[in-house]
């Protein structure tokens, strides 16, 4: 936990704010001082999804993952991971006729998939189209799809 002192030095914060603050904001002041905290468990949680993901076994087809990536997912992926395979066809319903045989492809392969694995997938998907909108730089958007989902589909081999 941060003093007074290493929130001054931290955040540029006066003390006589940060006094004021332990008052009157005594919910912001206390999360200033965990902070630390906060950022030390982030960092971990995100070794360990890392390492997780290296152990992610690639079961999605190319085609399938970019059917997921072009979804219109209205929400962050920590709101519905635990849910995806019903939302997955929810959104689907309206493509059902033309899109059939993808869209069974990718269920099963998504009902199977782990908490932990749904939320990566999400997170990359969610990422990913982030990326997308935001892209106004000369980004090899297809190297950043290679990179971004290499976890999750099969790589074809050739001879």
């Amino acid at each position: 936990m941060l003093k007074n002192k290493d929130l001054n030095e931290k955040f540029g914060l006066s003390l006589k704010t940060l006094y004021n603050w332990s008052t009157s904001r005594p919910e912001l002041y206390e999360f200033l001082k965990k902070s630390d905290d906060y950022f030390d468990k982030s960092r971990d949680l995100e070794l360990i999804l890392r390492a997780y993901e290296e152990n992610i076994s690639p079961t999605f087809a190319k085609d399938e993952i970019k059917f997921l990536v072009e979804m219109n997912y209205k929400d962050k992926p920590t709101n519905f991971f635990k849910t995806f395979p019903q939302n997955f066809l929810e959104l689907c319903s309206k493509k059902l006729s033309s899109e059939n045989k993808i869209i069974l492809n990718i269920l099963p392969k998504i009902t199977t998939l782990s908490v932990i694995e749904t939320y990566l997938l999400l997170d990359k998907i969610y990422n990913y189209q982030q990326k997308l909108k935001n892209n106004k730089s000369d980004m090899d958007m297809a190297d950043f799809f290679e990179y971004t989902f290499r976890c999750f589909y099969l790589k074809k081999h050739t001879a």
